[in-house]
C-alpha cells in the first residue's frame, strides 16, 4: 500500500465523514425560497463527485475494496436512473434536480450511490467508530436549536414556526431523533468509555426524546422502540446463562407488540388512542398510488419524482373522497414504492437488492461472531428502524443520507476482518498506522481528480440554487416580468411556474395568466393546476375553456366536483 494510497483513503474518509452531519444540518432561510432541500441535495452532490475523482485517481479504493455485487447493483440502479431519465416521458429538468421540496432526482439518487460505494470502500473499525461518533455529535447542535425553537426563541425567519430543527417538518424531525435515541442508547452501554460521557449520553437520549413527544409525531417513537428491539436482541444472543428463556421471553413479547401495534394502525386496541393519527389513512393512499403508478408504468416509472403529475389519475376514488379532492402528493410516503413508481420495476428491485445485500452482510457478521462489537450493534439497530421507517416516509435528505451511510457500513462488514471486536491495544495500533498520514498532501494526480470532481459537482448542484434565490429575490419585488423570468431560469421547477401563474392570476392579468399556463403545459403537460387555469380563464373562448375542462377531467378522473 503506497502512501498516496492511503492519503487518499483518508482524504475520501473525511469526506464520507463529513456528508452526513453537513446534509443534516444545511439550510438557506434567508436567500432560497426552498430552504431545506436544495441547500442539502448541494452538499450531496459535491461530496459525491469529490469521492468519483477519488475513485478515477485510485481504481484501487474500490476495486479491491467495495465487494463485486454492491458494484453491479450499485451500477445497474444508476444506468436504469439514466433509462428512465430518458424514456420515462417526463420533463428532464425535473428529473435531473427532482421536484420542488423534495429534490430526489437523479442528481440525489446519484450522489446518494457513490457516498454508498466510498463509505463501503473505506469501511473499517476505525472509521466506522468515527462515523457512530460524527453521528452522534452532530445531533448535539440539533438538539440545541429545537430547544430554541421549543422556547420559541428563533431567530431565523421561517414561514411556520414548529419545532422542526433543520429539517423543515415535525415528522423528520421525529424520525432523525428517534434513530439519534437508539444510537445515544447504544453508546451508554459501553463500558470502555467514562461515566460522564456515557450519563451524558443519557440526558441527550431524554432531552431528544422529549423533544420528539413534543413534535406530536409517532415516528420518533416508534423508530425508537424498534431500535432498542433489535439491540436488545443482539444482547440477548451473546448470553451464556438463561439464553433460551431470554430469547423465548423477547419473542413473546414482540409478539405481543406487533400485533397490538398492527391493531393501533387500524384505530383499534388500548395503544390506539396514542398511536393512530388521521394521516396513516392518508399515507395509505399515498402508497396505494404508488403501487398504482408501479403497476401502470412498469419498465420506466411515470418519471423520476414525478409522482405528484399523476397522483391524480391513479390514487382511485377512495383516495379522493376520504377527505375531498384537494388533498393530494407528490411523494408514496414510501421509499421502496417512491423509486419503483418512479422509475419502474427494475429500480424498484434494485434499490430493494441494495437493502437485502446489507441484511444478508450483517445476518452473516452475526452468524460469524457470537458476540457483536458495539459499534455494530448501533449501525445494524438504526438501520433497522431506519428500513421500517422507509416504509411510511419520505427520503428527507438530511435523514436519508444517514440510512444510505449505514447501509454502506453494513456492506462493509463484507470486506475481511475489518469490522470485528478487537482489544484496546489493537484499536490503537490501528488507529496508529494511519494518523502518520493525516496530515500529508494529496498527490497532484489525486489532487486534479478530487477538485474537477468537486468543481463540477458543485457547478450541477449550484444551478437549481441559483434558480431557487432567483425566484425568491423576483418575488419579492413584485414585478411578474421579474416572477416569470426567474420561474424560467434553468434548474427552477413547474412549482416555481405554478407560483408565477397564481400570481399572474391574483393580479387579474388574464392575457398574462394564459400565457404562463400555455407555457407550463407546454413543458409538464400533465400539470393538473394550469390546464384547471385554462378551463376558467377569460382571454380563452369558450371552445377553448371545454378542452382544457375535457383535459382536467381525464388527469382527475375520480373527482365528482368537477364541472
Amino acid at each position: 500500500m503506497t502512501k498516496y494510497h492511503e492519503i487518499s483513503r483518508i482524504r475520501l474518509s473525511q469526506l464520507v465523514w463529513f456528508v452526513g452531519p453537513a446534509a443534516t444540518l444545511m439550510v438557506n432561510p434567508w436567500t432560497n425560497y426552498d430552504p431545506v432541500s436544495v441547500p442539502k441535495m448541494l452538499v450531496l452532490s459535491i461530496v459525491a463527485l469529490g469521492i468519483l475523482g477519488l475513485f478515477f485517481s485510485r481504481k484501487n479504493l474500490w476495486q479491491n475494496q467495495v465487494p463485486r455485487l454492491a458494484l453491479y447493483i450499485s451500477a445497474g440502479f444508476i444506468s436504469w436512473m439514466i433509462l428512465a431519465l430518458l424514456f420515462s416521458g417526463a420533463d428532464l429538468s425535473q428529473q435531473f434536480w427532482g421536484y420542488f421540496g423534495r429534490n430526489t432526482g437523479f442528481l440525489t439518487y446519484f450522489s446518494l450511490s457513490l457516498i454508498l460505494l466510498g463509505t463501503i470502500s473505506v469501511s473499517n473499525l476505525e472509521f466506522n467508530v468515527q462515523l457512530l461518533k460524527v453521528f452522534l455529535v452532530s445531533s448535539i447542535p440539533m438538539t440545541g436549536y429545537c430547544i430554541i425553537q421549543y422556547l420559541k426563541l428563533d431567530p431565523v425567519p421561517w414561514s411556520e414556526h414548529f419545532t422542526f430543527g433543520t429539517l423543515g417538518n415535525v415528522n423528520f424531525l421525529s424520525a432523525y431523533l428517534g434513530m439519534v435515541c437508539i444510537g445515544l442508547i447504544v453508546w451508554s452501554t459501553n463500558s470502555e468509555i467514562r461515566l460522564f460521557q456515557r450519563c451524558s449520553a443519557i440526558i441527550l437520549a431524554i432531552v431528544d426524546f422529549g423533544l420528539i413527544i413534543s413534535t406530536g409525531s409517532i415516528q420518533g417513537p416508534i423508530i425508537c422502540i424498534i431500535g432498542i428491539a433489535v439491540f436488545i436482541f443482539l444482547k440477548i444472543r451473546e448470553l451464556n446463562r438463561f439464553r433460551r428463556i431470554a430469547m423465548l421471553s423477547y419473542l413473546a413479547i414482540m409478539l405481543v407488540s406487533i400485533s397490538l401495534l398492527v391493531l393501533s394502525l387500524q384505530d383499534k386496541g388500548p395503544l390506539a388512542k396514542f398511536i393512530f393519527q388521521p394521516s396513516i389513512l392518508y399515507r395509505a393512499d399515498y402508497i396505494h398510488a404508488g403501487w398504482a403508478m408501479t403497476i401502470n408504468k412498469p419498465f420506466f416509472g411515470v418519471g423520476l419524482d414525478s409522482y405528484g403529475e399523476w397522483y391524480r389519475q391513479l390514487r382511485g376514488l377512495i383516495s379522493t373522497r376520504r377527505t375531498g379532492p384537494d388533498r393530494i402528493s407528490n411523494t408514496a410516503h414510501n421509499i421502496f414504492l417512491d423509486i419503483s413508481s418512479n422509475g419502474g420495476i427494475v429500480l424498484g428491485l434494485l434499490y430493494v437488492g441494495l437493502v437485502i445485500y446489507a441484511l444478508f452482510a450483517a445476518i452473516r457478521y452475526l452468524s460469524r461472531n457470537k458476540k457483536s462489537e458495539l459499534y455494530f450493534n448501533a449501525f445494524f439497530s438504526i438501520w433497522i428502524a431506519y428500513q421500517v421507517q422507509a416504509l411510511v416516509s419520505i427520503n428527507q435528505l438530511g435523514v436519508g443520507i444517514w440510512g444510505w451511510l449505514f447501509t454502506g457500513v453494513l456492506i462493509g462488514t463484507l470486506k475481511k476482518d475489518d469490522f470485528v471486536e478487537v482489544g484496546k491495544e489493537q484499536k490503537k495500533q490501528i488507529s496508529k498506522s494511519r494518523t502518520a498520514y493525516k496530515g500529508s498532501q494529496l498527490s497532484p494526480r489525486d489532487s486534479i481528480f478530487l477538485s474537477l470532481g468537486l468543481a463540477v459537482r458543485f457547478t450541477l448542484g449550484l444551478i437549481p440554487v441559483n434558480a431557487d434565490m432567483a425566484y425568491r429575490k423576483a418575488s419579492a419585488s413584485g414585478n411578474l416580468a421579474q416572477i416569470v423570468e426567474a420561474s424560467n431560469k434553468l434548474g427552477s421547477t413547474q412549482f416555481h411556474r405554478e407560483l408565477a401563474l397564481d400570481f399572474a392570476m391574483r393580479q387579474n392579468l388574464a392575457d398574462e395568466t394564459k400565457k404562463i399556463a400555455l407555457d407550463i403545459v407546454n413543458r409538464y403537460p400533465r400539470n393538473f393546476f394550469a390546464w384547471r387555469v385554462l378551463s376558467v380563464v377569460t382571454a380563452n373562448t369558450e371552445q377553448e375553456r371545454q378542452g382544457a375542462a375535457a383535459i382536467v377531467r381525464s388527469l382527475d378522473p375520480f373527482n365528482q366536483t368537477l364541472p
